[in-house]
């Protein structure tokens, strides 16, 4: 009986061990399948950034030719005034060349509690999470799991509108209505149950009436990215933040940045709140648990990050970046366009910034860069205020001297 025992112990002790060897063999070949198509360790990213830091010497040289300390000491002037006079209530961090020109804090993190803002203070970027959404998306095309041209029937093959691709969802060229507007009755009665799925039954079921017909002409919609991140849910397999988190977050050093629909509270520590112009907190609705077209938390630092990251090879080619940033709707001429998840202003022929602005729930947020001037003006802010997208003072400074028009956004998404 002993002997019987003991052969059935170690059976038993075997098949543990090989059913966890097949799990382990499992998870990593899905993670390096849904990662990339070779084997690339989750912090290559990292470490390839690292090669894009300046040396001391180097940044002691660039400080001294673009008069860092004098231009630092002007965006000072700038946003105390402002932050004084004009009500704002944010961070702001500037870079130029690859050099930190200036970050600092003013106002509240939490106006009732009366906790200052901080650098390590996280605010809701609203529309500038339309940028990591592309970037999700673009990424899961470089692998191979999608493809630009692949319509919403290939993810869910009754819904009902048609001839709506991915390019045409990153590009805001499909026509379909604000869900915001055209569910506005249903939101009501789903109160803090709705997510992108949900969204996406709304729509099979009582299909809204386009606004045109696809590929007609650009307009700015955010059921294009929440639509956009249900697709990354399906063929991913996994929750939104779960993915996002896993396969874009961390793997670039995100590592203070989520989504408002995260089950990890321990990463939402020095979560601002957004306020009215008068103080005022603006709660939840139901439209707050659809993301993709918003809802990424993130630091001033954090984004200095991405737009490095964005200025490299590190995570998506050069040719996919490029992609991104080319003009895709020309139906009227002017200097603004929209790429795959990211605003155009072609200032001069052959001179563009590429950045993103957003506004919800009191929080209004810059993102703008440019690259042939090798700066980024990040202004988040977290009281309903305009002053984060006035932003030509800012790059009068950074260029030294006046601008003919630089012909920035006053709150456009």
């Amino acid at each position: 009986m002993r002997l019987n025992h003991i052969y059935k112990f170690f059976n038993l002790q075997i098949f543990k061990s090989l059913s966890l060897l097949v799990v382990m063999m499992f998870v990593s070949t899905s993670c390096k399948n849904l990662f990339s198509k070779d084997e690339v360790p989750m912090d290559y990213c990292i470490e390839c950034l690292h090669k894009y830091q300046l040396s001391l010497q180097q940044e002691k040289n660039i400080r001294d030719q673009i008069h860092a300390d004098r231009k630092r000491h002007q965006l000072d002037s700038l946003f105390t005034y402002r932050a004084k006079k004009l009500g704002f209530n944010g961070n702001v961090l500037v870079i130029q060349k690859g050099v930190l020109l200036y970050e600092n804090s003013f106002g509240y993190e939490n106006y009732r509690k009366k906790t200052p803002l901080s650098a390590a203070s996280k605010f809701q970027l609203a529309s500038i999470s339309k940028t990591f959404t592309a970037v999700a998306v673009l990424h899961l095309i470089e692998i191979g799991k999608l493809s630009l041209n692949d319509s919403i029937q290939s993810f869910y093959p009754d819904f009902p509108i048609h001839n709506i691709t991915l390019k045409l969802l990153l590009s805001h060229r499909s026509g379909l209505p604000d869900y915001r507007f055209a569910y506005e009755d249903s939101a009501s009665l789903g109160f803090g149950k709705i997510d992108n799925q949900m969204l996406i039954q709304w729509m099979t079921k009582n299909p809204p009436p386009l606004q045109f017909q696809p590929d007609r002409k650009f307009t700015y919609c955010n059921t294009n990215y929440a639509v956009l991140a249900a697709i990354v849910e399906h063929v991913t397999g996994m929750k939104f933040d779960v993915y996002m988190q896993q396969y874009i977050l961390r793997p670039i050093g995100l590592n203070h940045t989520y989504i408002i629909t995260t089950a990890d509270t321990a990463i939402n520590s020095h979560k601002t709140t957004g306020y009215n112009s008068n103080w005022s907190e603006i709660p939840r609705d139901g439209f707050d648990g659809i993301v993709g077209d918003k809802g990424v938390y993130s630091t001033t630092e954090d984004l200095q990050t991405w737009y490095r990251m964005l200025n490299s090879d590190c995570f998506l080619k050069k040719e996919t970046l490029a992609m991104a940033f080319e003009p895709r709707s020309f139906e009227k001429q002017g200097k603004k366009n929209y790429g795959y998840g990211f605003r155009i202003n072609e200032y001069e022929p052959g001179k563009k910034c590429i950045y993103h602005n957003g506004w919800w729930k009191g929080y209004n947020t810059a993102f703008y860069t440019n690259p042939q001037e090798e700066y980024c003006i990040i202004v988040l802010g977290n009281r309903f205020n305009k002053s984060p997208y006035m932003l030509k003072e800012v790059m009068q400074i950074l260029h030294e001297g006046s601008l003919e028009d630089s012909d920035t956004d006053d709150g456009a998404e």
